[in-house]
């Protein structure tokens, strides 16, 4: 008794070349990337190879079906944190122009941190307190604290804001074979010289 082969159906998305949807493969690589937006990183944590991780990831990220995904998944975290584009330009400008005199009263004292301004205290990252003990010997006690502040990066902030007012561009410089543009104008010249 002979038995057929079961053909599979051709998918016409396929023939195509648009992909009806995404492998694991590239599931994992967009999970990935959300991570910290490192295409190469998450190429390789995807399973693609290390030697080709780069370029995949190019290319992944070139597909409209990934880079839609990417989005869609990046307006999810936006809208489910209600955060607008207009608030993370408004930190970045109060980190940017944040005048550390108004972490101190006319004294020159510290305010104490819930005397604060929300934008003042947005832009710190970090307060590290230490005690500072005194006295005698047997009735040693705190006598005051010392206070160490970290603000976020200030011109990280400035660059995006930067870059949010075009203000400037990052170039790329190639280097390395000639480019088929001068190839063929060299052709040309050279085509001319004969005649």
């Amino acid at each position: 008794m002979a038995t057929k082969k079961a053909r599979k159906k051709s998918d016409p998305a396929k023939k195509t070349g648009e992909s009806s949807e995404l492998t694991p493969q590239q599931e994992l690589f967009i999970k990935e990337y959300l991570v910290d937006f490192n295409g190469t990183r998450a190429a390789k944590a995807a399973g693609y190879s290390v030697k080709t991780a780069y370029s995949i990831a190019s290319e992944n990220l070139r597909k409209p079906e990934i880079a839609t995904k990417i989005r869609a998944v990046l307006e999810g975290r936006f809208k489910k944190l209600d955060i607008k584009a207009e608030e993370i330009l408004q930190v970045a400008a109060e980190i940017a122009y944040f005048d550390p005199g108004e972490l101190f009263d006319e004294a020159g004292r510290l305010r104490p941190l819930h005397l604060l301004p929300r934008e003042v205290r947005r832009v710190i990252s970090s307060i590290d307190i230490t005690p500072i003990i005194g006295g005698p010997l047997k009735r040693r006690r705190v006598i005051d604290y010392k206070y160490k502040i970290k603000f976020w990066n200030k011109n990280h902030a400035d660059e995006l804001l930067g870059k949010n007012q075009k203000l400037w561009y990052e170039m790329i410089q190639h280097s390395g074979t000639i480019g088929l543009a001068d190839r063929l104008a060299k052709a040309r010249k050279r085509r001319e010289e004969k005649k």
